[in-house]
């Protein structure tokens, strides 16, 4: 499982749409892959992501273990995310 890193952690306006292109890439919502701009139900996304895995033991977007090329594995992540 990945770890947090929360001094990404701010505060934002509610309605405003946050730009950062950051976090764990298993945690990663759709709006964020699109580089569309987030808010606060990104944070619901992962969470939801964290629930599955603790759940299931695994990450539910998560290239199969085999691919050894980290580019590929990364592309793989984010069309699983955005399907």
């Amino acid at each position: 499982m990945g770890g947090f890193n929360f001094d990404r952690s701010q505060f934002f306006n509610a309605g405003e749409k946050r730009q950062t292109y950051c976090g764990t890439p298993d945690y990663l919502a759709p709006e964020m892959v699109k580089e569309a701009g987030h808010d606060v139900t990104l944070d619901y996304w992962s969470l939801g992501v964290l629930a599955y895995e603790l759940l299931s033991g695994k990450a539910p977007f998560a290239p199969p273990s085999t691919e050894k090329d980290q580019k590929k594995a990364q592309e793989i992540l984010e069309y699983n995310i955005l399907v």
